[in-house]
């Protein structure tokens, strides 16, 4: 669910908002109570119609001590400060590397952009990624797939544990024969799900679908199991 959660986050910024974040690193992802993944850092936020503010700011932020976490996630263009040819391929690179640091493990121990294709991590990702994460960390900006693409792998869509998590976001709005089954969904796999998912995602997805509707037995049966 982590990857995912970022990839749509960074598509968003790049399709809806039109902006280049330019400073994923380590310390722009953020872990939620319910062990979900968040995209913040947005200081080096830039529009995309005018990348070389990136530079500016970075420059600026370099002369302040205020880059080294970032260094190892910086694409190859950043790097030469060829601002023209900078857009939101500069972000999947970073991404790139933030995925290699999830699967290995690696959140203080990235020296260089070497590191994110070392043997550790391409071998701690799964199969399904290992292809991609390797395109997303090509020198060349073209070569590198969007994050559209990378939010509608196979993957993503497969995975039980990443389609639980979206349905109980739009739990509440769902009609009712569309309710049941996802909450027939999760009374199933409960008991097999991160205590903290339970706690701080499921749990309070079920009191908000419980304030828009009567409380069922399809709603309790799962809520018992997390207070149990």
């Amino acid at each position: 669910m982590g990857v995912y959660a970022l990839a749509s986050a960074l598509s968003f910024m790049h399709a809806t908002a039109g902006m280049l974040h330019g400073g994923i690193g380590i310390d722009s992802v953020f872990v939620t109570p319910g062990l979900e993944l968040r995209l913040g850092g947005l200081a080096f936020a830039t529009p995309l119609t005018d990348p070389s503010e990136l530079g500016g700011t970075m420059q600026r932020a370099s002369a302040a001590g205020f880059l080294p976490s970032l260094a190892p996630f910086r694409a190859p263009e950043v790097l030469r400060a060829e601002w023209r040819s900078v857009g939101t391929p500069a972000d999947v690179f970073a991404l790139g590397g933030i995925i290699g640091c999830i699967f290995a493990d690696l959140a203080s121990e990235v020296a260089s952009s070497d590191t994110l294709l070392s043997g550790e991590v391409v071998r701690a990702l799964p199969p399904a990624l290992a292809k991609v994460h390797r395109a997303m960390l090509s020198d060349a900006p073209a070569a590198r797939p969007t994050v559209a693409q990378l939010a509608a792998l196979p993957v993503f869509g497969s995975d039980p544990f990443v389609s639980l998590s979206l349905a109980l976001d739009e739990l509440a709005v769902q009609d009712d024969r569309a309710k049941a089954r996802i909450l027939a969904r999760l009374d199933a796999a409960v008991e097999t799900l991160p205590l903290a998912f339970c706690k701080y995602k499921a749990a309070p997805a079920l009191a908000q679908s419980i304030e828009f509707g009567e409380p069922s037995a399809a709603v309790l049966a799962p809520l018992v199991k997390i207070g149990g």
